[in-house]
């Protein structure tokens, strides 16, 4: 064989060996991509029916304990509304315990713009102390309504009040000066008088037992005494 015959059939052997070596691994980078594609594509399938299947597993676990937390919840506002029941009910039972009745006001005595309450306290108990703490009580219950700036005149007696309320304590319509006896009369009968935030008084809030008397006063002398008495501590 000529040499130049021995080339061309040595190029045409090499190149057909070429071919053939990039032709297989075409085929095989071609398998090993559909491999890798049948693989991700199960492997997602199985992902979504493992995800499907705990749907209603993880709704059933979620729902359990929604129910507990709302079961809690109607409880708790139970016992906060019965406890709030319970102590209104209490503070109701102290008012009606008390036992007064604001029968007069007036709005324009205060040179501070402050109001002025007539109230009728019949029933209080003279024969101790204690009635001085449920005139305190009264105080806190009308301020806490009717507001801090205010002054506030207790009277045991009915006719008395009247009389206070007509004198220059209230409106004044009863056009002259009280008597002695009036005066004498008042004097046993006004128990106490509260000033709420007035500077001119002796304290800016000022409660005065048996202002109207001395401490000399046989029946109630010694029960005179003035006092600082904020409502608001």
């Amino acid at each position: 064989m000529k040499k130049y015959e021995k080339i061309i059939w040595h190029f045409i052997l090499t190149n057909n060996l070429k071919n053939m070596m990039i032709d297989k691994i075409q085929k095989s980078w071609y398998k090993t991509w559909w491999a890798i594609t049948l693989f991700v594509f199960l492997g997602l399938k199985l992902l979504d029916s493992l995800i499907v299947d705990d749907g209603p597993i993880n709704r059933t676990n979620t729902s359990i304990p929604q129910k507990q937390i709302e079961q809690v919840e109607v409880k708790k506002d139970s016992v906060i509304q019965e406890s709030e029941k319970k102590v209104s009910a209490q503070i109701e039972k102290e008012i009606e315990n008390l036992d007064y009745q604001i029968v007069y006001e007036v709005s324009n005595k205060r040179y501070d713009g402050g109001k002025n309450f007539f109230v009728l306290v019949d029933r209080i108990d003279l024969s101790n102390l204690d009635f001085k703490n449920s005139i305190k009580e009264i105080i806190t219950e009308i301020v806490k309504n009717k507001g801090e700036k205010i002054s506030i005149y207790f009277v045991n007696n009915k006719e008395i009040l009247d009389l206070i309320y007509k004198s220059h304590y209230g409106n004044n319509s009863l056009g002259r000066v009280l008597t002695k006896v009036e005066m004498d009369k008042v004097g046993e009968s006004l128990i106490a008088q509260f000033s709420g935030q007035l500077e001119t008084d002796v304290y800016f809030n000022t409660l005065s037992f048996f202002p109207g008397t001395f401490t000399d006063n046989s029946n109630v002398g010694k029960y005179v005494e003035t006092v600082e008495y904020n409502p608001n501590k």
